[in-house]
């Protein structure tokens, strides 16, 4: 992954099926300076380590199918400029750990930051055009 995380105008990655594969993901120093958006796909990831030096750039974090993940790194919860975390079919844990860095937002002041937990409907529908993209995504921690 260093040759990807070296390319200095790098804003989008998406790691989907076996782009990405081994259970655990440690980023390098200086890796992903640029990075806006970031989407994990139906990986093999189990672990990821990550602090907010590596990816002070994210905006959007999407975790779609990574039905091995354990949890989302708490270092993202640090990455100032993180907006939004979207969630497809992920376990519970990982839905937690969202929460966990919704609520650390939130106490430090973001009450703009998103949680979006999509069910496999909501992400059929929006794949087919059925509807917008959000109208029927659940925010994590909305009752």
């Amino acid at each position: 992954m260093t040759v990807v995380g070296s390319l200095s105008n790098l804003e989008v990655l998406k790691l989907k099926f076996h782009t990405f594969e081994g259970p655990v993901w440690e980023l390098k120093d200086g890796e992903f300076r640029q990075l806006k958006f970031l989407l994990i796909h139906m990986t093999d990831l189990e672990h990821w380590e990550v602090d907010k030096t590596h990816l002070p750039s994210l905006q959007h974090l999407s975790l779609r199918y990574c039905y091995n993940l354990v949890e989302i790194p708490s270092g993202i919860g640090k990455i100032p400029t993180l907006e939004e975390i979207e969630l497809c079919e992920c376990k519970t844990s990982v839905v937690t750990s969202a929460q966990v860095i919704k609520e650390e937002k939130e106490s430090l002041g973001n009450n703009g930051f998103k949680n979006y937990l999509l069910s496999l409907f909501d992400y059929i529908s929006r794949a087919i055009g059925l509807r917008k993209t959000g109208s029927n995504a659940h925010m994590l921690g909305d009752a």
